[in-house]
């Protein structure tokens, strides 16, 4: 069971798996193509996300054997959320790592698992799988 306002009083790398997992802001950002420059290390965002990403959830279908099936895909861990550029400064895992508060939408604020679709970085319709490329 995890203790409420965990995240305050524990740094990322001394929660438990599911305080971790329940941090998560479900916005899908992590889930989405890369282009990184080689000479100069910018990273852009396409908009041809993962084949997994369930679009309504904001959440992988394979989660527990992406790594497997999604080669390309990096698990998040509190060592390199820090070091990660492509992930958004929203991302919650990033904030957290910087000091900053959870957002106001976020479940583990309001108690509703539901409020995850009011985070303002959740993909939108302008996003599609890379299967249908």
């Amino acid at each position: 069971m995890i203790k409420k306002d965990f995240w305050k009083h524990k740094k990322l790398d001394e929660m438990s798996v599911e305080e971790w997992e329940a941090l998560c802001g479900k916005c899908g950002v992590c889930c989405l193509y890369k282009i990184e420059n080689e000479k100069t290390g910018e990273v852009e965002w396409t908009n041809i996300a993962c084949n997994y990403l369930d679009f309504e959830t904001g959440t992988c279908e394979v989660y527990n054997s992406r790594q497997k099936k999604m080669e390309s895909c990096i698990k998040l861990t509190p060592t390199n959320v820090k070091n990660l550029q492509y992930l958004p400064e929203t991302c919650i895992y990033r904030m957290l790592s910087k000091g900053k508060p959870l957002p106001d939408w976020h479940p583990l604020i309001t108690e509703d698992p539901n409020s995850v679709s009011l985070n303002p970085d959740k993909l939108d319709f302008d996003t599609i799988a890379k299967k249908y490329i």
